[in-house]
């Protein structure tokens, strides 16, 4: 797997390197439901740091633009906090062939998902 400094070296300009491998994001997160918790911004990894117990992250609509994830996008979270977070799809989508919307994966203190975009409006998380 490339990351910065090879692509860099081989002469791809330092944004596009960054582009391409992706990197990590420092995120607080606020909302306790489906409809209110913080958007995740694009990212490769979701570092948060910050939480009151159950709150929780939403992934952005997967329609493949600058603004969603596309079929084949892939990142991690960490929750660095002394709470349990959530993690719940956009409106419509679903993580793991759960409830639309509203189904949520927990993740406990330290503990950290790997998740992939399926196909646009489906979600795989996986808790480690």
């Amino acid at each position: 797997m490339p990351n910065k400094a090879h692509l860099i070296a081989s002469g791809n300009p330092p944004l596009s390197a960054s582009a391409i491998t992706g990197g990590v994001v420092t995120q607080a997160v606020s909302g306790s439901a489906s409809t209110d918790a913080t958007l995740m911004p694009i990212g490769s990894w979701y570092n948060v740091t910050t939480s009151s117990s159950n709150q929780g992250m939403i992934f952005p609509p997967g329609n493949g633009t600058t603004q969603g994830f596309g079929a084949g996008d892939w990142g991690g979270i960490s929750n660095n906090t002394a709470n349990t977070i959530k993690v719940y799809p956009p409106a419509g989508f679903k993580i793991n062939g759960g409830t639309a919307t509203t189904g949520s994966v927990s993740l406990t203190t330290l503990q950290n998902a790997i998740w992939w975009c399926l196909d646009g409006s489906n979600f795989s998380v996986i808790v480690v």
